[in-house]
């Protein structure tokens, strides 16, 4: 799904709005999980996780908008569409490395 989302002029969903709707939908996930982090272990804790989320959501989501906005001005963002996945799998990743031995609930 992340790649055909990342292909200009082609997508996993078909129309360039259900690729918005898709975008909106990862964008939200990935937003309460920030939030959901930064809650849970404030301040510099678990930094990494919270960089990569944060980067891979503005490539990711950001180049998905531009291009469904105006293919032909912002063609040169489609590789950026999977390096913004590439970094938020990194976010997971570093949150499931970081966040190992601790619990939320005491």
């Amino acid at each position: 799904m992340v790649y055909g989302c990342s292909v200009p002029g082609k997508s996993a969903a078909g129309s360039s709005t259900e690729s918005v709707a898709y975008t909106d939908g990862s964008q939200l996930v990935h937003s309460a999980a920030l939030l959901a982090v930064e809650a849970a272990s404030p301040g510099k804790n678990l930094l990494y996780a919270k960089s990569f989320l944060l980067a891979g959501m503005t490539l990711f989501s950001g180049s998905i908008y531009l291009l469904v906005l105006d293919p032909q001005r912002f063609k040169f963002l489609g590789p950026v569409t999977p390096i913004g996945g590439l970094a938020l799998i990194a976010g997971w990743g570093a949150l499931a490395v970081g966040s190992r031995g601790r619990t939320l609930l005491k």
